[in-house]
């Protein structure tokens, strides 16, 4: 009997143990030859972009964040997964998060783009989107852009965004660094677009307003206005007619004060921003090409 309650209890915490769902962000599937090693079939697979294709992780792209190198926690996962969500709804780009402790690849610019190029990263059947990465073995991070993700930040945008992470980053605070690099990315987008030579839109900041119903707004402008008429009222009733002009001075000397300017002084520094390999320059945005061929803009920081 007590066999049998045993073997019972058993068979409980097996099924309870399978019920477990495990957040699966560094889980990776096998490239081979009958799967097309799990890439796009749009892209050409020659000797050179073959080893390329085998040195980097094939992932699920629905997941979006793979934290190879462990820096975020269950819950920050699940959060960001939420944040990523979001922005992809609104903006209509994909977006995914990578961290890795074991680069084996050239750079960490590379790593990056080969990430995004080999896995079925994209929004809608294109591959607009980009890519934030973590290195820790190079101790770098960098954000790539892919298609229509281009248009949308330029060098100048792609800056403030790894400055606003740095910070962040540099102090070990991997989460808090993501998250503000996201907020920035959506601030960008709710700006809208440069246009072609990459100057930004006219409207320089954007304020999401909630919008109050209309009772509250009639209530709120009738008794804003009838306080202004007070004051206005009360402060009519303290004006006294002037006999002299002299009256309409406070004190009876006159005093000039002149401005000079006397110079300007400009400091500069320079920033780190990773423009090369094999590209170009366009409106303000640097562009350069992956081991697929596909365009990519983006930057990099050390830390």
């Amino acid at each position: 009997m007590r066999k049998i309650i045993r073997l019972f209890i058993c068979l409980l915490i097996c099924v309870f143990l399978g019920n477990i769902e495990v957040f699966a962000s560094t889980k990776t599937f096998e490239r081979n030859y009958s799967n097309n090693y799990l890439i796009n079939k749009d892209i050409e697979i020659t000797d050179y972009r073959l080893n390329k294709i085998l040195e980097t992780p094939a992932v699920d792209s629905n997941e979006k964040i793979y934290d190879f190198a462990d820096l975020f926690t269950d819950s920050e996962e699940d959060e960001l997964y939420s944040i990523i969500s979001d922005y992809i709804d609104e903006f209509n780009l994909d977006l995914a998060i990578v961290t890795v402790d074991n680069n084996g690849k050239s750079s960490t610019k590379e790593y990056a783009m080969d990430f995004y190029n080999y896995n079925d990263f994209g929004f809608n059947g294109s591959y607009d989107g980009l890519l934030f990465l973590i290195d820790m073995d190079n101790r770098e991070f960098y954000m790539t852009t892919t298609g229509q993700a281009i248009t949308m930040y330029t060098d100048e945008r792609i800056d403030r965004c790894l400055d606003v992470a740095f910070e962040y980053i540099a102090n070990e605070e991997y989460f808090s660094g993501t998250e503000k690099f996201i907020e920035e990315l959506e601030w960008f987008a709710d700006v809208g677009e440069p246009d072609e030579y990459g100057n930004e839109p006219r409207v320089t900041g954007v304020v999401k307003i909630k919008i109050m119903p209309w009772g509250n707004i009639i209530l709120f402008s009738t008794i804003g206005t009838a306080v202004v008429m007070c004051i206005l009222v009360f402060n009519n009733k303290l004006v006294h007619k002037a006999n002299s002009s002299r009256q309409y001075l406070v004190n009876s000397d006159i005093h000039v004060v002149k401005d000079m300017f006397l110079g300007r002084s400009v400091h500069r520094s320079a920033r780190y921003h990773d423009s090369s390999s094999g590209g170009g320059s366009s409106g303000g945005r640097s562009i350069s090409h992956g081991s697929s061929g596909m365009s990519h803009g983006g930057g990099g920081r050390k830390f």
